[in-house]
């Protein structure tokens, strides 16, 4: 717990330095940094929850087979897996992306064509496949991008009272997210298999986090 509540300290006064989060707010609403950067511990805690939770549920990643984090704003997530593991993102905004280069060194740009099916032991889809629409086309091609036996971190909100009022209390404008978590893992299931699930951030039901394994008809 220790542990945690120093890493989410550090983050915090590292995106602070980084950004001017109120004067770019509705630019950076998208990428989660705001909420990261809240000035409410409790709820900026509740997003840090999903970070955690997701690099939980990884597991131990093996060192010679590369991880990616799909939608990855500025990589808060490759702070929280092991600096031996080769980290691979996609980001489409070019200030989110040149950023997360800088403060990620190690880090490695990819794209959706360039990227080489079977390749990732790890995809992380974060928080991001809500904002797409057509993330079924999305999911075919991670699935193509998942090595044999390689698994699939999906999150999203679950967009109930609770989420739209910490939404709110948090400064975000109203609804935009085109998909919801349940449709996003009722079309997730077409291409994998849910192993595990978590709600949270405790016992309140703002996000929800699973971990999926390829179906063998989904190899590409």
């Amino acid at each position: 717990m220790l542990k945690s509540i120093l890493h989410i300290r550090q983050r915090r006064e590292i995106l602070l330095h980084t950004f001017d989060v109120q004067r770019d707010f509705a630019r950076l609403a998208e990428s989660c940094i705001p909420s990261y950067a809240n000035p409410n511990i409790l709820i900026a805690s509740g997003f840090w929850w999903r970070l955690f939770a997701a690099s939980r549920l990884a597991g131990e990643l093996t060192t010679g087979s590369p991880v990616l984090d799909f939608g990855a704003a500025v990589g808060e997530l490759a702070h929280l897996l092991p600096s031996e593991v080769e980290y691979q993102f996609m980001e489409i905004d070019p200030w989110l992306a040149n950023t997360l280069q800088t403060l990620v060194p190690r880090a490695t740009s990819t794209s959706l064509e360039q990227a080489v099916p079977g390749s990732f032991q790890t995809i992380f889809a974060l928080d991001s496949l809500e904002h797409n629409h057509h993330p079924d086309r999305l999911l075919a091609r991670l699935a193509q991008l998942l090595a044999p036996g390689g698994s699939l971190i999906l999150s999203g909100p679950t967009e109930n009272f609770l989420y739209r009022l910490g939404r709110r209390l948090a400064g975000y404008p109203d609804h935009y997210h085109h998909f919801t978590i349940d449709q996003l893992e009722q079309l997730a299931n077409r291409y994998f298999a849910c192993q595990t699930t978590l709600t949270g951030p405790l016992w309140l039901p703002l996000f929800r986090i699973s971990k999926w394994q390829k179906r063998m008809s989904a190899s590409g």
